[in-house]
């Protein structure tokens, strides 16, 4: 998409391994994910402590607890991989494979999709040796716009345990869903800023928030929410790596 696009024809431009997601170009170069930045700005979520306080209140078995969300997080992770490969396959070749998520993938498609946007977009930055996909950019004239498929279960503005803000140099931000989304969506931005000289627009955040999901039964809405472009925060962490 990009070599279509722009006159990057000379660059060596950086492929991901899915398996194992890692980012790396044709020179042998390793990149580091925006998702791995963020991590080092979120507090610790203490596993073995909040699955101890869960075991206690609901009378279950430590052992059970943790196996519990494990299967939890990779029913996660395996629904939203199939919905985001639906979502691409319809936008590219106008099919849908599992018709489960017929209704939210047309859907979707009817709210974002546009004749210059591109799917699964890698931007990188290579001073930094830093890359990360975005879900679906669109580009204008001057700007571009980037929208992001979210499909986990909760979507929270404020934290709901005890640690409230981020870590340093972000701690004035809630440690939150809306502001980690915010800063991954604005990494992606000034990547593309600084590779095509188009200004950004809008960032939004698209949730998928399922209201019936049975083995029959299939029903969500995706709710739209347009994040601030955290440039000056994406800053001061790149500082850091």
């Amino acid at each position: 998409m990009w070599t279509k696009r722009f006159p990057l024809n000379g660059e060596d431009i950086p492929s991901l391994e899915k398996e194992n997601h890692v980012y790396s170009d044709k020179s042998g170069n390793i990149y580091k994910s925006v998702s791995s930045v963020l991590s080092t700005i979120k507090p610790k979520f203490d596993v073995e402590q909040r699955a101890l306080e869960y075991s206690i209140k609901r009378k279950i078995p430590i052992d059970d607890v943790l196996a519990l969300w494990e299967e939890k997080k990779n029913t996660g992770l395996n629904y939203g991989t199939d919905v985001h490969e639906n979502v691409e396959e319809y936008f590219i070749n106008g099919t849908i494979t599992n018709q489960r998520y017929k209704e939210v993938i047309e859907e979707i498609h009817e709210e974002v999709y546009h004749e210059n946007g591109c799917n699964e977009l890698i931007c990188f930055d290579k001073s930094k040796k830093l890359c990360g996909t975005s879900d679906y950019v669109v580009f204008h004239e001057n700007t571009f716009d980037i929208s992001d498929f979210k499909t986990n279960k909760k979507f929270n503005f404020e934290n709901q345990y005890d640690d409230k803000t981020l870590l340093s140099p972000v701690e004035h931000l809630p440690n939150s869903e809306y502001f980690i989304y915010a800063l991954q969506l604005s990494f992606y931005a000034k990547m593309i800023e600084q590779l095509t000289g188009l200004r950004c627009g809008f960032l939004n955040i698209y949730w998928l928030k399922r209201q019936i999901d049975t083995k029959t039964v299939f029903k969500a809405k995706w709710m739209r929410y347009t994040v601030p472009y955290l440039k000056k925060e994406v800053e001061s962490i790149l500082c850091l790596v």
